[in-house]
């Protein structure tokens, strides 16, 4: 009696089996190849860091970054929880931004850049250099030659790395600002006194008296006409006030 004959249907459903089967030999093949891959590169002596690099740190020592990055040597490099490490480097306010990578198969290379100072603050006798986000990250015992001082005393608590919260410091820094793109300017300090008005002091030269922090961009150029188109205040000027811009005042020393 002759057999049957397989139909079409059952053949392509046998070999779908067959090919399902293989695909999965495949599969647990490559997972057990991963774990045993995942294995070694977590366990191998040869990834063990050897050596960590600190780079673009000026003022930050190494041996600070080292401290807070707390990765002992040994540790194998494909465990360092990066966002752990750094976390205590980010803590110094005069790390603006940090990073780290690996260079197999030892090396962790730390990347820093520091905050760069815009100016120094004067409050209440602490001088702080904040940079240009208004962020103080640095408290100095002297005024630092070429950077502007601006005088003001913040009612808040200064604290390194935090923005400083202050109108007072705020309208400062605005004032600062706009008078450094005015070439007439040059060897600013700035004195905001307790009734929030603003003086500029150009050298040991002049002071621009500004008044309230209202109208600002004006009244300096204002006060840069005055000093452009009046030849003898360049010579022996006192005080240009424009603290009232529509009817700006200047005074000439003896």
């Amino acid at each position: 009696m002759k057999r049957p004959e397989r139909s079409t249907y059952s053949r392509r459903r046998h070999k779908r089996r067959v090919i399902n089967k293989k695909r999965l030999l495949l599969s647990l093949f490559l997972a057990l190849l991963g774990a045993e891959l995942a294995f070694a590169l977590f366990t191998s002596p040869m990834f063990a860091v050897r050596n960590i690099k600190v780079v673009g740190n000026q003022t930050v020592s190494d041996s600070q970054v080292l401290h807070a990055l707390r990765v002992p040597n040994g540790t194998n490099i494909f465990r360092v929880d990066k966002d752990s490490a750094l976390r205590d480097v980010r803590r110094n306010p005069v790390v603006q931004e940090v990073s780290i990578r690996r260079r197999l198969p030892s090396t962790l290379i730390v990347s820093v850049s520091e905050r760069n100072a815009l100016l120094i603050l004067n409050s209440m006798g602490s001088l702080y250099e904040v940079d240009a986000f208004g962020i103080p990250f640095r408290l100095d015992e002297a005024v630092k030659p070429k950077l502007p001082v601006i005088t003001c005393q913040v009612r808040k608590k200064i604290v390194l790395g935090r923005p400083i919260r202050d109108a007072a410091f705020d309208s400062a820094k605005e004032c600062l600002l706009l008078a450094q793109t005015k070439k007439v300017f040059s060897g600013i300090t700035i004195t905001v006194d307790q009734k929030s008005d603003i003086c500029l002091n150009i050298r040991d030269d002049y002071q621009v008296k500004l008044g309230q922090p209202e109208h600002l961009a004006r009244k300096l150029d204002i006060a840069e006409q005055v000093i452009q188109q009046t030849p003898e205040f360049q010579e022996r000027g006192a005080y240009i006030d424009v603290t009232c811009p529509e009817a700006p005042a200047y005074k000439l020393k003896e």
